[in-house]
């Protein structure tokens, strides 16, 4: 099991974080000495003649296969788009098994339609190419909370993202009109900055709190959605972490709070026996979806007990270790 589904886990999915390496880059700038005034000077050398193109298809590179829309019914009805290298076989993959198989056109564009099992919990989607280019798995997993039994009222799944600048939130529960302003989804920057999603009234002024604290501002999409990335320097510890939906003249409209634990940044790098805390996490609903049985709690607990005081509380930002499968009893 990926690091990046075991910080998605619980959504509001676990945000992940898939972290990318930055490198920084020093210009120097070297003076050259001046020429004589008597030389001359020769005329630059001629443009290399451009490259051309293999003549062998498998010689090019290999485009990985992408998810550009993913949309998923109440009742588990999924359509997913994207694109990869024409003529290629693509495979979308449900925790690793195939859900279904289509053939990319000639622009390299697909289109797959399967139902996704019921019964809660979460599912990772990847996708996989077959062609000329050999075999490649896409880079950016989708993660989808799967629909629930015999609830054909239920609001369509939550499917988010997980990608080299965090987590994004494809699609979500409708906000519902004049309802409170949500918090969906926790996770880590690349840089150990705290990032958080949700949605609120259309256009409205978003206040994050820790504490007492401002530690972010934005302002909510036409659509409602809003996504803040938390001021540097909140020291690790335990927090109440409020967000205020505001009105046009500051008054609040609708707030939500919500435990929080800042993770250490030693702690805050992804790694795949990591997960973050989200909202509505519990030990036995982390173990149902890690494992499979909610009565493996323990088996989280005992890898935390330095982190956790008490199995009943555990904090939305904290930062667990999970044993992998095979190592868990």
């Amino acid at each position: 099991m990926s690091g990046v589904k075991r910080v998605l886990l619980g959504l509001a999915i676990v945000a992940v974080v898939a972290a990318g390496v930055l490198a920084a880059i020093e210009m120097r700038r070297i003076d050259a000495p001046e020429a004589p005034a008597s030389a001359a000077v020769p005329p630059p050398p001629p443009p290399p003649p451009a490259a051309e193109p293999p003549s062998d298809p498998r010689e090019a590179p290999a485009t990985a296969p992408r998810f550009d829309l993913v949309r998923v019914e109440p009742d588990g009805a999924t359509l997913v788009a994207g694109s990869t290298d024409p003529g290629d076989v693509v495979e979308v993959l449900l925790d690793s098994s195939a859900a279904a198989r289509v053939t990319a056109d000639g622009s390299g564009a697909f289109v797959a339609t399967f139902d996704l099992p019921k019964g809660g919990g979460l599912i990772r989607l990847d996708l996989r190419a077959t062609g000329e280019l050999g075999e490649r798995l896409s880079r950016e997993p989708v993660f989808v909370t799967a629909p629930q039994e015999d609830r054909p009222d239920a609001a369509p799944p939550i499917v988010a993202q997980a990608g080299p600048e965090g987590v994004a939130l494809l699609q979500a529960p409708e906000k519902p009109k004049d309802g409170p302003v949500t918090l969906d989804i926790l996770s880590y920057s690349p840089e150990g900055a705290v990032t958080m999603q949700g949605r609120a009234s259309p256009d409205s002024r978003v206040r994050i709190y820790a504490g007492a604290t401002v530690i972010a501002e934005t302002t909510a999409s036409p659509d409602g959605d809003w996504t803040a990335q938390g001021a540097e320097g909140l020291a690790p510890g335990d927090y109440t972490l409020r967000v205020d939906e505001l009105g046009p003249q500051g008054s609040v409209l609708s707030r939500i709070e919500t435990p929080f634990q800042r993770a250490a940044p030693s702690e805050d790098a992804p790694r795949d026996d990591r997960i973050v805390v989200q909202p509505g996490d519990s030990l036995w609903k982390l173990s149902e979806q890690v494992y499979g049985r909610g009565l493996r709690y323990t088996v989280i607990y005992d890898s935390n007990r330095a982190r956790i005081r008490d199995p009943d509380l555990i904090y939305p930002g904290q930062i667990l270790e999970l044993p992998t499968a095979a190592s868990s009893p």
